[in-house]
């Protein structure tokens, strides 16, 4: 009895270390890969800044007088060839971080799941298609099952890891540690630095144009 007892615990232990595998085991070794010059391409195209994309028209003459810096990490859940190009599945963190007195504070950014087609050339990465905007959730028609449970499992348990990278980059860019205690708010006139980042209290407030380092 108490054999066969071990033996369906020994076979309970084997189904859930299989699928642990097969879910949560790194994606992209051998021929599927992305090596970290081709992640760091890959950034890139997620990487642009606001500052960069906002209008001539729509931008204060001091916009780009502003300490800031955009940063990028992109975690990869899983590559498929298709044909001439790749398909890359991952989720990625891009952030707008202003230097405000010797503290990083983000001002703007995005993130969440991608799928992209790209083509690679040595360690360069260009993407040919965006196919996954994020307007809608993820289902298989964006990704396979497998992609997608992981993906869903990263979002829920790994994507703060992945933001702190993001912050860690943006501390070596601009030489300042990254303040998430205090949230700041900015509009092209003024700005507000809030108690917390779900509060309404203010701590600090001022004109835009006095941001200019």
């Amino acid at each position: 009895m108490k054999r066969s007892v071990v033996i369906i615990i020994a076979a309970i232990v084997c189904v859930i270390a299989v699928a642990a595998l097969y879910l949560f085991s790194p994606i992209g070794t051998g021929r599927d890969s992305l090596n970290d010059k081709q992640v760091e391409s890959l950034c890139s195209y997620f990487g642009e800044s606001w500052f960069e994309n906002a209008s001539d028209e729509a931008s204060p003459d001091f916009w780009n007088d502003l300490d800031t810096t955009r940063q990028t990490a992109v975690r990869i859940i899983g590559t498929e060839d298709k044909g001439e190009l790749k398909a890359v599945y991952g989720y990625y963190y891009s952030l707008e971080y202003l230097n405000h007195k010797g503290k990083a504070y983000e001002i703007d950014g995005e993130g969440g799941p991608f799928v992209v087609d790209v083509n690679i050339d040595g360690d360069n990465v260009r993407v040919a298609g965006d196919r996954y905007d994020g307007t809608m959730p993820l289902t298989t028609d964006d990704m396979p099952l497998r992609y997608l449970l992981q993906t869903r499992a990263y979002e829920a348990c790994g994507a703060s890891r992945l933001q702190k990278t993001v912050d860690n980059k943006a501390e070596e860019a601009l030489g300042v540690p990254v303040d998430r205690n205090y949230r700041f708010d900015m509009t092209d006139t003024t700005y507000t630095i809030y108690d917390g980042q779900n509060s309404d209290e203010i701590i600090e407030e001022g004109k835009t144009e006095d941001l200019v380092r």
